[in-house]
């Protein structure tokens, strides 16, 4: 019975219903009011988070800010209007990156202080020259992967000792600009870009299985009537199997823009026509908080999903006067999504996902206090993460760690009469046969003498 009351429990937090205005009655996209707009006919271009609500935010117009409160509050730490910064990724709260375009001998900036200064790191990059990075990920605790540029020669940038060495790869063999990268674990991974020149090519997907050794193209996309030329743009992996790619154009004064989707981590891919957006550029900024529920903009109209692409309807787009009441806005370039219910975008302005208050159902009455459990640390995590308890009389102790529809996922710790005191457990993000299980929002519940309590945690591979 207990564990039949957790599923319900773990799915009314999750479950995000729609309204008929196009926005999710399970939450919605506010302004971080705080953040700084970007400059006038200017727009942010990347955002990224680690732990404890620390991120940071880059555009190219020379400007790098951090936030520790999960953006209410942002510092400027770098301001050059002669670099053009496009991509960030990190480690942790104190080793970054950020990748530049168009300032090329300037491409890689490094900081291990947490911002408070930056290195420029460019020249020693092993391999061909890299001239632009338009897409970074911290892929694990010692991985990190970026492509670009679209402006440039096509290269695929690598590190597999947490940033000290550096070697590029020419993928001009495959693609003629490169824009976005995603690995699903250290060996696979995606890119989106153009086959052709700017603007008269395809969108390309190309994918590696030996961690960026040897691509392929998986997917070369047609052009509609009227689009003189197209390219992929920005990824979005909602789960460990679909995956979203938005695609930019050039000429599309008539044809409705569209996307991509795969449903087997990117090796086969689908065209998904967004209804409704109609725009001469297409589309660039994409983010699925899960499989059906995402957005995609940024070129002028910003349209919402809530079953995986079947309809689209439009989204009143956010402006500081004449609709402060607005989602998003129409120059959206990247969606940061940690979870189903976790996600920041930025555009003219920086946004973070609001979710509605969830109403979760209480197994039973609470009982007196008989033990306490810690908020796992660190969260989000990456590979590993501590869940810390104290007992304060010998009790029956029952640790268990459920994904988001309420499936049991790893059982850490099942002990009767366990003394009292305080412990750590660790967990590993692998479920009970040792697989590593996808990015994600989990729960772990604390079953100890007649109480239940149950916390959430964040995954980001």
């Amino acid at each position: 019975m207990r564990f039949c009351c957790l599923c319900l429990a773990i799915a009314a937090m999750c479950f995000i219903p729609e309204s008929s205005n196009g926005q999710t009655t399970g939450g919605k996209w506010e302004i971080l009011a705080n953040a700084p707009p970007a400059p006038t006919l200017q727009r942010h271009d990347d955002i990224t988070f680690v732990d404890n609500g620390i991120g940071w935010l880059v555009n190219t117009t020379g400007h790098i800010y951090k936030t520790v409160d999960h953006g209410e509050n942002w510092e400027q730490q770098k301001h050059d209007p002669s670099l053009t910064f496009r991509s960030t990724a990190f480690f942790d709260d104190q080793v970054g990156y950020v990748g530049l375009v168009n300032s090329e001998p300037f491409v890689l900036y490094e900081t291990v202080d947490g911002g408070l200064n930056w290195t420029n790191i460019s020249a020693t990059i092993g391999g061909p020259i890299v001239q632009g990075l338009c897409g970074m990920q911290a892929v694990s605790d010692s991985m990190m992967v970026g492509v670009g540029a679209f402006w440039g020669a096509p290269r695929f940038l690598l590190s597999t000792d947490r940033g000290d060495t550096w070697t590029s790869k020419d993928l001009s063999s495959h693609a003629a600009t490169l824009v976005d990268v995603h690995f699903f674990d250290e060996q696979t991974g995606i890119a989106t870009g153009g086959d052709g020149s700017a603007f008269d090519g395809i969108a390309v997907i190309l994918m590696t299985v030996d961690g960026g050794s040897s691509w392929d193209v998986v997917h070369r996309t047609t052009r509609a009537a009227g689009v003189d030329g197209e390219w992929g743009w920005k990824i979005t992996v909602p789960s460990d199997s679909v995956v979203y790619a938005s695609v930019e154009y050039n000429g599309n004064e008539t044809a409705e823009a569209k996307i991509l989707k795969s449903v087997d981590r990117g090796h086969t891919w689908a065209p998904i026509f967004v209804t409704g957006s109609v725009d001469f550029a297409g589309l660039q900024g994409i983010g699925f908080l899960t499989e059906e529920l995402g957005w995609v903009g940024g070129r002028g109209t910003t349209s919402v999903t809530t079953d995986g692409g079947q309809s689209w309807s439009q989204v009143a787009p956010y402006h500081p006067t004449a609709n402060p009441a607005g989602e998003l806005d129409p120059r959206l370039n990247r969606m940061y999504i940690l979870s189903d219910s976790v996600g920041y975008a930025v555009g003219s302005f920086a946004y973070t996902f609001v979710p509605s208050e969830p109403v979760a159902v209480e197994p039973h009455a609470p009982a007196p206090k008989e033990f306490s459990i810690e908020q796992n640390y660190p969260n989000p995590l990456r590979t590993n993460t501590t869940i810390a308890f104290t007992l304060h009389r010998p009790l029956d102790v029952h640790i268990r760690v459920y994904g988001p529809t309420g499936r049991l996922v790893r059982t850490l710790m099942n002990r009767t009469t366990t003394p009292p005191g305080r412990y750590e457990l660790s967990w590993d993000s692998r479920d009970q046969s040792g697989r590593n299980v996808a990015s994600g929002l989990y729960f772990y519940t604390a079953d100890i003498g007649d109480s239940i309590e149950m916390k959430k945690m964040i995954l980001i591979r």
